[in-house]
């Protein structure tokens, strides 16, 4: 669903906010430092949106927010995919997650209104791909690895041309 181009976009000039989560919680362990770990694979981002319109706005701004913004749909903003694009601003997928405010600015002999509202944004993983040099990798991808990798506990009989390092009483043996 794609934010409606007769309403008004959201304002510059009170500008928006986002606030991303780092999804981490801490493993503590009885010996050794503790862990971070990631929750989610993409960062849940928050962002507060104001719109700033005027008193004939404010009805269709209202209804079609209250019909269709609870649900994703896309508006043109700054942001990550506008700044890896090196562009102003690039349409995102948004939905609402709190309450709409609105608040009366008297201007000359006009009603004009700053409707507040907080979203959820989340940033598809080719966006938080590094675009550095060198080799990197990245949690999930890809979704079935080659056959040259080695992943812990396999093969189910390991080659036996490994050194184990042993015990105190016997240090090192090949097996």
């Amino acid at each position: 669903m794609d934010y409606p181009d007769d309403l008004p976009c959201v304002s510059r000039i009170d500008g928006f906010q986002f606030k991303a989560s780092s999804s981490v919680i801490r493993t503590p362990f009885e010996a050794g430092n503790s862990r971070l770990r990631r929750i989610h694979k993409r960062m849940p981002t928050d962002i507060s949106l104001t719109w700033r319109i005027p008193n004939d706005k404010l009805h269709p701004l209202f209804v079609w927010l209250n019909t269709y913004g609870y649900d994703w749909f896309n508006l043109n903003l700054a942001g990550i995919e506008a700044s890896q694009s090196n562009v102003m601003s690039k349409i995102i997928s948004v939905r609402l997650m709190g309450d709409l405010q609105k608040t009366l600015l008297r201007v000359h002999y006009q009603n004009w209104w700053l409707v507040s509202a907080s979203a959820e944004y989340r940033p598809g993983v080719v966006v938080l791909t590094p675009s550095g040099e060198g080799d990197w990798i990245i949690g999930g991808t890809p979704a079935a690895p080659s056959g040259e990798w080695v992943i812990g506990g396999t093969p189910a009989a390991p080659s036996p041309d490994f050194t184990n390092p042993g015990t105190p009483n016997f240090p090192s043996a090949n097996i």
